[in-house]
């Protein structure tokens, strides 16, 4: 991490202790929570997009064996990976 980074972090630390104390910590709660489930949003929307890719290279991979096992990857490739277009 770059030195101005950690000073920026360490200011912001500062700043949700100070506003923690003054404001209350209930709405600081409901901050840190919408935060947290942005985060969480963002973590779906990405491992959606890998998932989608993962079985978009298990598909081709698939294909590209399809001489020798007959498409061996592909059933043996767990539903999970699968998006809804591919299952259509």
């Amino acid at each position: 991490m770059h030195p101005a980074e950690i000073e920026i972090m360490q200011y912001l630390l500062n700043k949700i202790k100070v506003s923690c104390c003054t404001i209350g910590c209930n709405t600081m709660k409901n901050f840190l929570l919408i935060v947290l489930l942005v985060c969480l949003f963002v973590a779906y929307v990405v491992e959606a997009n890998a998932r989608q890719a993962l079985a978009l290279m298990y598909l081709m991979r698939s294909r590209m064996f399809h001489g020798m096992g007959g498409g061996l990857f592909q059933r043996l490739m767990p539903l999970y990976f699968m998006s809804e277009a591919d299952l259509l």
